[in-house]
């Protein structure tokens, strides 16, 4: 009697497997389709804003296309897996995907998805750069932490490629995720920070509202494309800590995929997100930035100057980045 119960839990288990793994594979092709309709969508934008104004626009659009095409090759590689493995069905109860030993298709996933993770953070820490150009020392510590990120990421996909599943290799993963997760809430706050002060600034010297509005539209894109890929990336980290038993195996199994993809998903849509506000320069209300045919997603503001004082440089918003034109034109354009 005994046996017969855990044969039928076992068989739930893999049917569950097979159901989450169709599940994630749909979530997956989802959100490649939304990346689609951003790159095309803003680099029809960024061809119709006049030459002059594309400045350090670029370095973005190239950025969005690369990690649309790392995601896509991911995805496409990730279908391919999970059809074989159904094919295959009924596997061996646990993750099918660190239960197939190495092959060509899972060596190419494995660089592609953490190549398009790197990628995104790096284009945070870029703009960090961007912003606390003035006081570099700033950005030491979010740079190490990137950097301790990818080792761990090197690290975790080197387990994920040669190891079975464990203890160690889940801890590991787990580390992995949260320093990334770490990594991210700290470039951000940072951004965030200057922001804030661009902001107070920039309102006490112009006189209209316009250039506030601005750095508040690009302020709340930050907190907006960071607050999902935190959560989902605290939870599936937190969840790799807990070792499943026989009591907590189901909710496990169901935890583990979901959130671990959400997780990778937003670590791709984030940036892209991000990229995309810029390029068309809407906010989070749907208030457009610009009016369409008549200015573009960076216009110069009028500061209140007293009489007689001349305003020759104009401030200009590149995404969330505040600074003269002059300044923008050079720091966006640095090898």
């Amino acid at each position: 009697m005994g046996n017969n119960n855990e044969n039928q839990s076992s068989e739930h288990l893999r049917l569950l497997d097979a159901q989450l793994s169709f599940a994630t594979v749909v979530l997956k092709i989802f959100a490649a389709g939304i990346q689609l309709f951003m790159c095309t969508y803003g680099l029809s934008a960024f061809l119709e804003t006049p030459r002059d104004l594309r400045t350090g626009r670029g370095i973005y659009i190239t950025t969005s296309f690369i990690i649309f095409s790392l995601f896509s090759l991911w995805t496409f590689l990730e279908c391919f897996n999970v059809f074989q493995t159904l094919l295959q069905f009924p596997f061996p109860s646990g993750n099918y995907l660190v239960n197939q030993g190495l092959s060509w298709d899972r060596i190419l996933s494995t660089l592609a998805l953490f190549a398009f993770i790197f990628i995104g953070d790096a284009l945070l820490l870029y703009r960090c750069f961007l912003l606390w150009n003035d006081t570099y020392w700033i950005i030491v510590l979010p740079t190490m932490a990137y950097l301790a990120s990818i080792s761990m990421g090197i690290l975790t996909s080197v387990q994920m490629l040669y190891s079975q599943e464990g203890i160690a290799t889940r801890l590991v993963s787990s580390t992995s995720v949260f320093l990334a997760v770490a990594t991210n809430v700290l470039i951000t706050s940072l951004l965030c920070i200057r922001l804030i002060s661009a902001r107070k600034g920039i309102s006490s010297l112009t006189d209209s509202r316009s250039a506030s509005s601005l750095a508040s539209a690009a302020l709340i894109t930050l907190v907006e494309t960071a607050l999902p890929l935190t959560l989902f990336g605290l939870v599936y980290s937190i969840n790799l800590l807990v070792t499943p038993s026989a009591e907590t195996q189901i909710s496990d199994s169901i935890i583990t995929p979901i959130f671990g993809t959400l997780y990778i998903i937003f670590n791709a849509l984030s940036p892209q997100l991000i990229i995309f506000r810029v390029t068309i320069g809407r906010s989070w209300n749907g208030v457009q930035n610009t009016d369409a045919g008549n200015r573009h997603p960076s216009a110069p503001i009028t500061f209140a100057y007293p009489a007689g004082v001349p305003s020759d440089d104009d401030v200009e918003l590149v995404g969330p980045v505040l600074m003269s034109s002059d300044q923008a034109s050079f720091e966006m354009n640095r090898p």
